[in-house]
């Protein structure tokens, strides 16, 4: 297994300009076994502070998935910790996690948007991290000021004139547009982003990309994203987390990295 590539934080400018904001996300010693599968994490150790963009890279398998949802408890971590902005994630209550997970946006590759609704009544939902009731589910019912709220996300991925349209009449790149959206509405601290382009054509996996950083960079969102495209990783993080065999094996500011650095991770 090769030697794992830490963050030197003495020679690093970007790292020294945010030593002192705070951590996100911080994962200590993680271990995670799946039954008849052998160990997916292996002494897993990380900090994220705020205002990151970090890509997590690695082959499938790798245990990339599987850190990002032990980091919001969909999953339990054989041993190991998880803290969410300073709160333990093991130790908290029902009540304290949901409240964490609220300030945690999500976005994966299946956009996960419910077909027969509208598209603003869609990106509405974003709004159910930080209430509940019908009046968030249909855009007919919802608060002018959270349609307000809606519909200027929409203007800021550029589908404000496709709020009408109903979901499952959207293409790929469209439908991530919405989800991008509605991630926005739920006005988080944190984006978890499980391979947020993947199931989209290059052209449009690139474009969508560059408007998902951009927005979370204006927002001054802390950005996780998981992605097998190696020049996203360079080009959109400002340092990149490296997997394999479930072992953390680089951690480096995305600067002082190439392609042929980051292949080595599949080898």
């Amino acid at each position: 297994m090769p030697a794992i590539v830490r963050l030197a934080e003495t020679s690093a400018p970007k790292a020294a300009r945010t030593s002192d904001l705070p951590i996100d996300l911080a994962v200590g010693g993680l271990c995670k076994a799946f039954r008849g599968a052998g160990p997916v994490l292996c002494d897993i150790d990380l900090e994220i502070r705020r205002g990151e963009a970090v890509a997590l890279i690695g082959a499938n398998g790798s245990g990339k998935s599987t850190l990002l949802r032990c980091a919001l408890r969909l999953i339990e971590p054989d041993s190991g910790s998880v803290q969410l902005f300073g709160s333990d994630v093991g130790k908290a209550s029902r009540a304290r996690l949901c409240r964490l997970r609220a300030r945690v946006g999500l976005v994966s590759q299946r956009h996960n948007l419910v077909p027969r609704l509208s598209v603003l009544s869609n990106v509405l939902h974003g709004a159910q991290a930080r209430r509940s009731g019908p009046r968030i589910w249909y855009q007919s019912l919802a608060p002018h000021t959270e349609r307000a709220e809606a519909m200027d996300c929409l203007d800021r991925v550029g589908l404000a004139h496709l709020a009408g349209r109903r979901a499952d009449q959207l293409s790929g790149g469209q439908s991530q547009r919405v989800a991008i959206a509605r991630a926005l509405m739920q006005a988080p601290d944190l984006v978890l982003a499980d391979e947020p382009v993947a199931s989209l054509d290059p052209a449009a996996g690139e474009e969508v990309m560059r408007l998902f950083v951009d927005l979370t960079r204006w927002r001054g969102l802390t950005l996780v994203f998981v992605s097998h495209d190696l020049d996203h990783a360079l080009t959109y993080a400002d340092r990149v987390i490296g997997l394999r065999g479930g072992r953390l094996t680089l951690d480096q500011p995305a600067a002082r990295l190439d392609v042929d650095a980051l292949r080595g991770i599949y080898g």
